[in-house]
């Protein structure tokens, strides 16, 4: 019924279903000194990915750099892609979004989560203190599976966590 009501439609959902990553677009400029070449440096990661990854774009952000991917751009509630679509196999990428707590708390899933924000320069450094840390305690309080939660320091340990995530889930499809 609530598809009905908000017009979701299953094509919505399989585009998702087909990828094992989303990236999260977030409009970061207010909060980071020079995001946009954290966003190149973090698109690069994900670029050794291309095929297995979707972007979502928030609705105060474009898709100026992710031409490899395919982005999804739709009004599509992002609470009713996560009910459809979303499993635990999901890979959730952003600097640290509200958005990567939408499928445990409204649903109960655990989707791995990738949050991006120490690969920026905040231009409060109180920032992380006061906005990221506490979002990422209260999915660390409700996790069961807290190595799920992944905070990379640099480029390279994005990349090894995706890797290594891919490989895992893969490894568990064979199975």
């Amino acid at each position: 019924m609530i598809s009905d009501i908000f017009n979701y439609k299953k094509e919505h959902g399989d585009k998702y279903n087909k990828k094992k990553f989303v990236y999260l677009t977030q409009p970061l400029e207010e909060l980071f000194v020079k995001p946009t070449e954290c966003k190149k440096s973090i698109e690069n990661c994900l670029n050794n990915f291309y095929d297995k990854g979707i972007i979502r774009l928030h609705p105060r952000d474009c898709a100026e750099s992710f031409s490899m991917f395919e982005i999804d751009a739709s009004s599509t509630l992002w609470e009713l892609i996560c009910n459809m679509a979303i499993t635990d196999d999901h890979v959730l990428i952003s600097s640290c979004s509200t958005a990567q707590l939408i499928p445990k708390l409204m649903y109960g899933k655990e989707p791995w989560i990738i949050f991006t924000y120490k690969l920026f320069n905040p231009k409060d450094k109180t920032v992380i203190d006061k906005r990221f840390k506490p979002i990422v305690d209260k999915i660390k309080r409700v996790y069961q599976n807290k190595g799920k939660i992944i905070i990379p320091e640099s480029e390279a340990e994005l990349l090894s966590s995706l890797v290594s995530i891919l490989d895992e889930t893969e490894d568990m499809k064979r199975k």
